[in-house]
């Protein structure tokens, strides 16, 4: 009886080929792929397809917050600059500043431009400073890096001779700040 079997199976792969054996095979991993790939993904899509449907059907939510008007934004801004009398603090920063990039602040001129109608107050501060280029540029960099509130105003550079290492120069900062309430 097995040998009849066998028989019957070597006739049937004799008729088929080689060819009919990778299609039978193809056959057989394509029942497998669909098995274990397509017949899960399309259940996820329809449980995707679900979700969607009952977000579409579900009321909009009218917990929108409402864009920020142009005076919550310039209120934002001025709340967002140090306080007047903060000034000593940022004056430490900018000193700091200087002495590690080994320029020597001698002297400086510090002018309070003051407009009573306005919100801020802006401190002009004037350094006139000997010294390389790089150290000179590090330095602004540096002050404008320790104070978000400072903003360079002007920059002079002198130089009386092309060979002279040192520069004399003049740098004008504006410091601005929040006027006290």
């Amino acid at each position: 009886m097995m040998a009849a079997v066998m028989q019957h199976i070597r006739y049937w792969l004799g008729l088929i080929g080689r060819p009919g054996l990778a299609g039978i095979a193809l056959l057989v991993v394509a029942a497998v792929l669909i098995g274990s790939v397509v017949v899960p993904q399309q259940e996820r899509v329809s449980k995707l397809e679900r979700e969607i449907e009952r977000i579409r059907s579900a009321p909009p939510k009218t917990e929108t917050t409402p864009p920020e008007t142009a005076e919550a934004k310039v209120e934002k801004f001025y709340r967002s600059l140090p306080q007047s009398g903060s000034t000593p603090d940022w004056l430490q920063k900018i000193f700091e500043s200087a002495a590690a990039n080994g320029v020597t602040l001698e002297q400086g001129e510090y002018i309070l431009l003051s407009n009573p109608n306005a919100k801020i107050e802006q401190y002009r501060i004037i350094f006139p400073l000997k010294g390389s280029y790089p150290q000179l540029r590090r330095f602004t960099v540096g002050a404008l890096e320790a104070v978000p509130a400072l903003a360079l105003e002007s920059l002079l550079f002198k130089r009386e001779k092309i060979a002279d290492g040192s520069v004399d120069a003049k740098i004008t900062f504006i410091l601005y700040l929040e006027r006290a309430r």
